[in-house]
């Protein structure tokens, strides 16, 4: 019997939270989910850190001047499982679609920034901790670990993603295609920081692993401008770094959806065909006929916690629907 090659719509969303509230964001993004699944789509992807918001304050305040806000993102934090996760998990079960959505999840007394995976039935089958934060964020979140860098096996496809200037690391790419992803989530934030780094590590990224890539980008509303920032000067400032787009790239990277750009909200839609991998990997891969045999990376698997745990296989636990709604709202 030959190996299927499914073919189904995906869907990048463009949109902006409401700011630092978890619960109406939450509400917000179950309305894209839905407009997507009603037109089609099995796949649908949001923003980095777009549960309850991105913490942009951290471009232009100083250490000591962030306590306020970093209180109101702490209390609106995502904890699993919650009755958050659960709204998210019936969401993704009532509309029959995958969801890959970006949280600021609250894990002990510390803050991460995840991206989580629902399936159709509502389980919440990965969550992949950004491995790195990138400058002003580490004032926000810890760092991630190798035993949450999923892949996951699906009826679409191999189904992965990465945050921000995560694809601008290599050894990050080469796990990744090591774990043979074919569709990608690419979760940014509000603005490109480098000239056209958005476009230019999506694109790059799907032409070196392969794979479909979801890029999926917010913006900052006015009213998040004069929320976070202290003076015209800094608005001026942040405003002055340009936008970066929502779209689908095909493994050429080649745009293959409509493109939602500026300070516009929207759906970027695309029909993935998983067979089209076969031409890319004909002509590269990486981890497999076109490897440098001489340079390998190692990706340890095993959990890395505060309170050591010998051993840890990597392996992605799933909690199931059933086990999501069996939390009761404290």
């Amino acid at each position: 019997m030959s190996t299927k090659y499914p073919v189904f719509k995906a869907a990048a969303v463009r949109a902006t939270p409401v700011i630092l509230d978890r619960d109406a964001t939450i509400e917000k993004s179950c309305k894209f989910i839905k407009e997507a699944a009603d037109n089609g789509a099995k796949l649908v992807a949001f923003p980095e850190g777009y549960i309850p918001g991105y913490p942009a304050w951290f471009y232009t305040r100083n250490l000591f001047d962030i306590g306020p806000w970093y209180h109101r993102l702490y209390q609106n934090s995502v904890e699993i499982p919650s009755p958050a996760i659960q709204r998210l998990s019936q969401c993704a079960k009532e509309n029959e679609v995958y969801v890959c959505t970006s949280i600021t999840e609250k894990d002990g007394g510390s803050l991460y920034l995840a991206q989580i995976w629902f399936d159709p039935k509502g389980n919440l089958i990965g969550k992949h901790r950004k491995m790195r934060c990138s400058s002003g964020e580490r004032l926000i979140w810890g760092d991630g670990e190798g035993s949450m860098f999923p892949v996951m096996d699906t009826e679409i496809g191999r189904l992965g993603g990465l945050l921000c200037w995560e694809h601008l690391v290599p050894s990050n790419l080469a796990v990744m295609n090591g774990l043979n992803e074919q569709v990608h989530v690419a979760s940014w934030p509000n603005c490109d920081v480098l000239p056209n780094d958005t476009e230019i590590a999506s694109r790059y990224y799907a032409m070196s692993t392969q794979t479909f890539v979801l890029q999926c980008a917010s913006f900052l509303t006015d009213e998040a401008k004069k929320e976070f920032f202290v003076n015209q000067e800094t608005i001026d400032f942040i405003s002055s770094f340009p936008y970066c787009d929502t779209c689908i790239y095909d493994p050429n990277g080649v745009v293959i959806s409509n493109v939602v750009s500026g300070p516009n909200e929207g759906i970027a839609y695309a029909d993935i065909d998983i067979s089209k991998i076969i031409n890319s990997k004909y002509m590269i891969d990486p981890a497999g006929h076109y490897a440098n045999k001489y340079i390998s990376v190692n990706l340890y698997t095993g959990e890395n916690p505060f309170l050591k745990k010998l051993g840890g296989d990597g392996k992605q636990n799933t909690i199931s629907y059933e086990e999501i709604n069996a939390v009761e709202e404290l």
